[in-house]
């Protein structure tokens, strides 16, 4: 019995290593490393050949969907409700905060009726805030291709506010020295845990994946890699939060 659960397990090794899997994202860097440092040493524990390649946030999660890409890093729990041909990877990632950002005059936000009636940018393809701006009847809602599209909405005045990920947001401010976008600092609009989504064909190795992740948490494994990423980008010790 034990040697033909070492043969099956040896297997299953060995199909696992002919396996390469694209798996897209929307994060920009530096977001984006952090994902693929994690990623990295989650798919050398189960012996997968992968690549990340960043797609816009809308065509990532439909190519997923689709099984044009094998997954999607990550995203918020719901999307596995959403979209019946992906599945969540059990184990988050870390937290993502979704926050209004604006150009002058503080908007005097103390509640989500305060600015429901203004202009408001998303991005198209981040379900959450779709379904958060659907959810409180906001009245004029653009969806932009990307961060980049919607910040510039916002530095042109096409609309009042933006309502993004603050990690990517802030991320693309930086690179493209947008200094009069300003985050809203208050707390999160949204604050959801993110998770990796495999395409339906790949199920078989959601349960390697769960176990090694878990394995990475308890080990610390998976705390130095965001200890690391916050030690080289000391911005990000607010935004990202390590479960």
């Amino acid at each position: 019995m034990k040697n033909f659960i070492l043969i099956f397990l040896l297997l299953q090794s060995t199909l696992f290593a002919q396996i390469r899997l694209v798996i897209n994202t929307g994060w920009y860097p530096p977001n984006k490393n952090l994902i693929e440092n994690i990623l990295d040493e989650l798919f050398y524990r189960v012996k997968i050949d992968y690549s990340l390649q960043r797609l816009t946030a809308e065509r990532a999660l439909k190519n997923a969907n689709l099984g044009l890409d094998d997954g999607d890093a990550v995203r918020v729990f719901e999307v596995g409700d959403m979209f019946k041909n992906l599945r969540r990877v059990d184990g988050h990632f870390f937290s993502a905060n979704f926050s209004a950002f604006y150009v002058g005059k503080p908007p005097s936000i103390k509640a989500v009726e305060d600015f429901k009636d203004k202009r408001v940018t998303i991005v198209n393809g981040t379900k959450i805030v779709q379904k958060f701006v659907k959810d409180n009847h906001f009245t004029k809602v653009d969806k932009a291709i990307g961060f980049q599209s919607a910040l510039l909405k916002l530095i042109n005045k096409e609309v009042d506010i933006a309502i993004l990920n603050q990690h990517s947001a802030l991320s693309v401010i930086k690179t493209l020295h947008l200094e009069k976008v300003v985050m809203e600092h208050k707390p999160p609009l949204i604050k959801k845990k993110m998770y990796l989504y495999l395409h339906k064909k790949h199920e078989n190795l959601i349960p390697a994946l769960e176990s090694e992740l878990k394995k990475m948490k308890e080990d610390g494994s998976y705390d130095r890699i965001v200890q690391a990423h916050i030690e080289q980008h000391p911005s990000e010790k607010e935004i990202i939060h390590a479960p």
